[in-house]
């Protein structure tokens, strides 16, 4: 994904922030990070790979982290 964005899309090495295995800490903390960095003039995307969990009772999906457990999603 990283070299389709830097070749194909021409975005900035810089600009590309690689989380792998992340916990629920990481993932929060680095969406903090990006809300205070961030402008109204920046555009944010985050391509996300992993599991998640779709709650029926609430029509809500959830991103699991690593550290995510069935029972507190």
């Amino acid at each position: 994904m990283k070299d389709v964005l830097l070749k194909q899309y021409n975005f900035d090495a810089p600009y590309i922030i690689i989380l792998q295995k992340a916990d629920r800490s990481l993932v929060f903390q680095s969406l903090h990070q990006l809300r205070t960095t961030l402008t109204k003039n920046d555009n944010l995307l985050i391509f996300y790979a992993g599991y998640g969990f779709w709650d029926e009772e609430v029509e809500q999906g959830y991103w699991w982290p690593t550290d995510a457990l069935p029972e507190n999603p």
